[in-house]
């Protein structure tokens, strides 16, 4: 059972009114007193809502909701009489009004948390509290090129290992997929880009082909060079020393040593948080056929100024454009028993999208300059 708020991109119809029109003149037409069958429009009625599978338990749905309610209401300071509500209506719409209820009075106080009823293995239904962190129409496309530059010049030893200790930390514990792994979405865009450009057949088209695949063949290799060489564990065990030894001679090596501050303090709090941890794939739109995957703009990826970067960005504009639900990363709270304290926080989420964005600034930085190449 999942309860939600209508999602942000319905839009209202609009409607002609059938019953209230005006004359050929422009004046409303004025019809004589007389008796009308219109007099149910001044009730309110509930909707007439079928006994699904999931609500045949009257007893468990019943006794699981109106405890989290419960719940729910201690723990904000609602002050709900739930025993009026569980008996204010005919059930399902008992359950239907409490929850309204509840949605209502906690906007009120706050309005950045939205109330879910949600069943699983151990409850009929219970109600969660959800808050999400909103990553807007970006893309974290982290670049491992300057990371293979630094490698093969060998001319800053010291920024290439505090480096390769935040690649190590963001592919070990944080999760982010690299462009030659099989499974990821990168990997298998890069496929179909080669599928499109190969049923071209003029001659200049060929030659755009042939260099395209070479660009995705020397991407694939070079990022699994990359990969090998920070799978060892030694990166993240020396992620500490590595960032107090660490002195910068630049402006973007100093951004750099902030943004290795900030994943070393994230690696220490959460040593095995990683951000697919923080996504509910559908619960807010269960229904929702047509989704942006947080895989789709979360990755390695090979180089800024290549036709693979170029092509990725085009498509996730058009999924953008097109009016897909974009997933974004959340805090969830259940109340299927008491809850001493609020837990909702996205400290984490919010750290972390902001200081990759800031990794790929800095990474920018590194790439346009020739000391580093």
């Amino acid at each position: 059972m999942v309860a939600r708020p209508k999602s942000n991109r319905l839009h209202e119809h609009a409607r002609s009114d059938a019953r209230r029109k005006t004359g050929h003149n422009g004046a409303t037409t004025v019809c004589a007193p007389q008796p009308t069958a219109d007099g149910f429009l001044n009730h309110c009625f509930a909707p007439v809502y079928p006994l699904t599978e999931e609500l045949f338990d009257q007893q468990g749905v019943e006794t699981d909701f109106f405890k989290s309610v419960s719940y729910l209401s201690d723990l904000y300071n609602l002050g709900l009489d739930v025993h009026q509500l569980e008996w204010g209506h005919n059930y399902p719409f008992n359950i239907q009004h409490s929850y309204q209820l509840v949605v209502e009075k906690l906007k009120a106080i706050r309005e950045d948390v939205d109330v879910l009823i949600l069943s699983n293995e151990t409850t009929k239904g219970t109600l969660a509290t959800v808050q999400q962190y909103d990553t807007d129409y970006y893309s974290y496309f982290v670049p491992v090129k300057p990371l293979w530059q630094l490698q093969k010049s060998g001319n800053n030893k010291p920024l290439t290992h505090l480096l390769e200790s935040i690649y190590a930390y963001l592919m070990h514990i944080s999760g982010l997929p690299f462009i030659s792994d099989q499974s990821s979405y990168v990997f298998y865009q890069c496929d179909m880009m080669l599928e499109s450009r190969a049923e071209w057949t003029g001659r200049e088209e060929r030659k755009e082909y042939t260099a395209f695949e070479k660009i995705v063949k020397q991407s694939r290799r070079g990022s699994r060079i990359i990969r090998n060489r920070i799978n060892q564990t030694t990166h993240l065990k020396n992620f500490h020393r590595r960032f107090s030894g660490f002195q910068p001679e630049s402006e973007a090596e100093a951004e750099l040593k902030a943004v290795a501050s900030t994943f070393l303090n994230l690696y220490t709090r959460f040593p095995n948080r990683s951000i697919w941890d923080s996504y509910h794939i559908g619960l807010m739109t269960p229904d929702e056929e047509y989704r942006i995957h947080p895989d789709q703009f979360i990755s390695f990826i090979w180089d800024f100024d290549d036709g693979i970067y170029d092509d990725l960005v085009q498509s996730l504009d058009a999924d953008f454009n097109g009016g897909g639900y974009v997933e974004l990363p959340q805090t969830v709270q259940m109340f299927d028993q008491p809850q001493p304290v609020q837990t909702l926080n996205l400290e984490f989420e919010e750290t972390f999208f902001t200081t990759v964005g800031n990794l790929i600034s800095v990474q920018h930085k590194l790439s346009l300059d020739a000391k580093y190449n």
